[in-house]
């Protein structure tokens, strides 16, 4: 098996980068965004971005990451298992990758917050 390859950082220069020429393309100068859950995450970095293509900022249901990580202990690691895995580089990949059907078919007979380590 090859080196898996890295991912970067959350950022929205990859997808996200063209971002302020689909507004301006939808007649637009600056549009309002709006993230739930881990889109709040996603719409925050485009802001930070892309500063003068958004008027405005809506992030409903979310914990902050340094708020997260702030009050991070052994309970709270297994409740929130999934951030810290997600977060090691390329090691989701390296074990997922030719598994994915496993991998999701477990995590609906359970349910990925009730997995216990």
């Amino acid at each position: 098996m090859g080196k898996p390859k890295s991912r970067p950082a959350v950022t929205t220069s990859g997808p996200w980068a063209g971002y302020p020429r689909l507004v301006q393309h939808c007649g637009y100068e600056r549009a309002a965004i709006v993230g739930h859950d881990r889109g709040a995450r996603v719409a925050t970095r485009l802001v930070k971005d892309h500063p003068d293509a958004v008027e405005r900022l809506v992030v409903m249901d979310n914990i902050p990451t340094r708020i997260i990580f702030e009050r991070m202990d052994a309970e709270i690691a297994r409740g929130h298992w999934f951030f810290i895995f997600n977060n090691v580089p390329d090691l989701p990949e390296a074990l997922i990758s030719g598994r994915e059907e496993t991998c999701l078919s477990s995590f609906s007979r359970v349910g990925a917050t009730t997995l216990n380590f």
